[in-house]
């Protein structure tokens, strides 16, 4: 048995060509487009990101000013209780 090659048949109608290939052409943007938006979304992502950690690191910082602050506060306190048991 010869192998045949493979051969457009004029059965084929031209609509169906057609079809394919504009089904082809729409995959192909829909592709690029969801592409673009998911980079968008990554970038938004990765900006969010990054000002939570900077507010993370500027929220640290005042908790420890915060702590540095009550410790004054509670010797100040000890120092009155002590004031006022004599």
């Amino acid at each position: 048995m010869a192998k045949e090659s493979w051969h457009l048949d004029k059965k084929v109608p031209v609509s169906l060509i057609a079809t394919i290939v504009l089904q082809t052409a729409a995959i192909i943007i829909w592709a690029a487009a969801y592409t673009a938006r998911n980079d968008a979304i990554n970038e938004q992502q990765n900006d969010a990101i990054k000002e939570l950690k900077a507010a993370n690191a500027q929220n640290t910082a005042i908790l420890s000013d915060m702590k540095a602050d009550m410790a004054v506060v509670k010797s100040a306190v000890i120092d009155i209780k002590g004031g006022l048991k004599r």
